[in-house]
């Protein structure tokens, strides 16, 4: 370093890039998104409230084993 505080090398780079897909891309994602996150309450919400118990019959204790074959 010099004695004036300066490295002697300056740079100023700027790069971009023009995209045309990444805005449907990134939109269709965020509606994918959205679509997941409410399968998913719908599910938490299934659990939470067990009607997806509510079908199953209800046992008098444990299986029967099965039939002896001879």
């Amino acid at each position: 370093m010099r004695s004036d505080r300066l490295s002697g090398i300056v740079a100023k780079v700027s790069v971009g890039a023009k995209v045309g897909w990444l805005v449907p891309v990134g939109i269709g994602l965020a509606i994918a998104g959205g679509l997941l996150m409410i399968g998913g309450g719908i599910m938490l919400a299934f659990g939470i409230t067990g009607l997806a118990n509510s079908r199953r019959p209800v046992r008098d204790g444990p299986p029967k084993p099965p039939p002896a074959y001879e």
